[in-house]
């Protein structure tokens, strides 16, 4: 039995490392393109670059499921597998994005998405819906926008500097700017989460969730527009 329980161990031990080594790469040049859809549950890597490039990384078996297509300066990444039952470390499908002049990305469903480096169009946003999503994302530009579609949660993350940041949030998404330096900002928070801004300027805020609006940064003018809910407005 004590014999039997080992060789277990190691037919098990040879099947983990068997599947890690079916990861396979597919790399393409793209066409010109400023906005992202992402169609299913992706790990994306942002780059900021001259090119215009994907990077794909799963299983052997994934692979062939994974399209995209640029449209009208759209670039759409989806998964077509009839049946998508998820295991968490066999089917992970990693993005690496190269682009110039990206001016929004939307995640329709649950995704983590990180910039490997600073995005510098003048107006760039981001889009989240599904359930959750965790975005960490670096600006050096003059406009960011937010909004999140309900019931999405998960965490938005934005650092870097911009003349004006403009968030509309809900259901039970937290964001976390304040290591964003901004000059003026708009903030409708509608959820369980609290949003965090640096600003210097001018802020302009409705509380509608729970959740509070902390603002760092000591702004020169706020005006409160609306406050229907228990979240709070706070001065750090």
């Amino acid at each position: 039995m004590k014999r039997l329980f080992i060789i277990s161990l190691i037919l098990f031990g040879f099947s983990c490392k068997k599947e890690k080594s079916n990861q396979v790469l597919r790399f393409e040049i793209l066409p010109t393109f400023n906005q992202i859809v992402l169609k299913d549950y992706f790990d994306v890597f942002l780059i900021e670059d001259s090119s215009y490039s994907i990077e794909i990384k799963t299983n052997e078996n994934l692979m062939k499921h994974i399209q995209f297509k640029v449209i009208d300066s759209v670039l759409t990444i989806s998964n077509e597998q009839a049946l998508k039952w998820r295991n968490p470390q066999n089917n992970q499908v990693s993005l690496h994005i190269s682009s110039s002049h990206l001016r929004e990305v939307t995640a329709l469903e649950t995704c983590n998405i990180r910039t490997l480096n600073p995005i510098t169009t003048k107006e760039f946003g981001i889009i989240l819906g599904s359930k959750v999503n965790v975005a960490d994302i670096q600006v050096d530009n003059e406009v960011v926008y937010y909004w999140n579609d309900f019931p999405c949660g998960g965490k938005l993350t934005l650092s870097g500097k911009t003349k004006e940041l403009k968030i509309w949030n809900s259901a039970i998404l937290s964001v976390d700017a304040k290591s964003l330096i901004c000059e003026k900002a708009l903030v409708n928070n509608n959820s369980k989460g609290n949003c965090e801004v640096n600003v210097s300027q001018y802020i302009e805020y409705s509380i509608e969730g729970e959740g509070d609006i902390i603002a760092y940064g000591n702004p020169k003018v706020i005006i409160e527009n609306k406050r229907s809910s228990s979240g709070h407005f706070v001065l750090r």
